[in-house]
């Protein structure tokens, strides 16, 4: 695998697998490998709100949401109008307005809703 480099996808799939776990802390290491290799880190900051969420963590959770719609305001306006960065930017908001993300992976529920 050192040979191929980081793989992104694979790097995602193993933090979905984390926190689903409750693993956070491995999770958040893992994410931060992953954000420390990309230029761009709005993605990796709602992704690190929605595992601090699931960790119980609200004010961690809201810092990373807060540094994430930072970091969205300072693309140019052509990228911040993208319909992915739309997307991350109500994650974000939500985050920070309901202590909880809209979307994404947050491992509070085992799939198929409570029991």
């Amino acid at each position: 695998m050192a040979a191929l480099g980081p793989l992104v996808s694979l790097g995602l799939y193993a933090i979905d697998l984390e926190t689903r776990l409750a693993r956070y802390d491995a999770a958040l290491s893992r994410l931060d490998r992953l954000a420390a290799r990309s230029p761009r880190k709005e993605s990796y900051l709602v992704r690190r709100g929605d595992i601090l969420e699931a960790a119980a963590r609200p004010e961690d959770a809201r810092r990373a949401y807060a540094q994430a719609l930072a970091a969205i305001q300072i693309l140019p306006p052509e990228r911040r109008s993208a319909r992915a960065v739309l997307d991350l930017e109500i994650r974000a908001r939500s985050g920070l307005a309901h202590g909880a993300p809209s979307t994404g992976t947050t491992g509070r529920e085992p799939q198929g809703g409570r029991r």
